[in-house]
């Protein structure tokens, strides 16, 4: 599977992302693999390649999330990050199943799970977690799969849904046209509860 990193690289450069600045240096496969074992999880070939890519974001204090987002509400974990997350959360949530790993999230109490688990009916796709949420209770299918996931981020930008504004400090913060984004993404993840919900 060919995911689609360097379109994506080449239209966050062409939209002048903020996040290019923060985005950390790929990770060998060697290192991934090591973390991984840690931890009792196999990653498929997609997640080798994305962290292969670029190993999410730096995330310091004093940068304002809406700069370091990947898609909108969204920051791309490193995988030190991510594992932190994973270990923490998974013995105490009930509703966090075993081998959903956190490959995006808010920087607050949303995140983005990729289901691991082989034997499971989502494996490979991506849930959206949200506690506070009233719509779903907690949990529910958001992208098809990591590629379906970052071909509906390319397209976002590429037809206009995502776009950047200064915010009241003249920092550029990532945001988007929701009605322009579900509608992408109920055609690029057909197979995805959440884009139903508002339909």
């Amino acid at each position: 599977m060919q995911l689609p990193l360097e379109k994506i690289n080449s239209i966050l450069q062409r939209n002048d992302a903020p996040v290019l600045k923060y985005l950390l240096e790929g990770l060998k496969r060697e290192y991934i693999t090591d973390r991984i074992k840690k931890i009792d999880l196999i990653f498929p070939e997609e997640l080798f390649d994305l962290y292969s890519w670029r190993n999410g974001t730096k995330w310091e204090k004093g940068i304002k999330l809406g700069s370091l987002w990947f898609f909108p509400g969204a920051l791309f974990f490193s995988l030190e990050m991510a594992i932190e997350i994973y270990s923490a959360r998974i013995t105490k949530d009930k509703y966090w199943k075993n081998k959903m790993f956190p490959v995006f999230g808010s920087g607050g109490g949303e995140f983005y799970l990729i289901d691991l688990d082989i034997n499971s009916p989502g494996y490979k796709k991506i849930f959206y977690y949200c506690l506070n949420e009233t719509d779903f209770e907690v949990i529910v299918s958001y992208f098809d799969s990591l590629e379906a996931g970052l071909m509906t981020i390319l397209e976002c930008y590429n037809e206009g849904a995502y776009y950047l504004e200064s915010d009241d400090e003249n920092d550029q913060m990532l945001n988007s046209h929701s009605a322009i984004e579900r509608k992408i993404s109920r055609r690029l993840n057909p197979n995805s509860e959440y884009w139903t919900l508002y339909e």
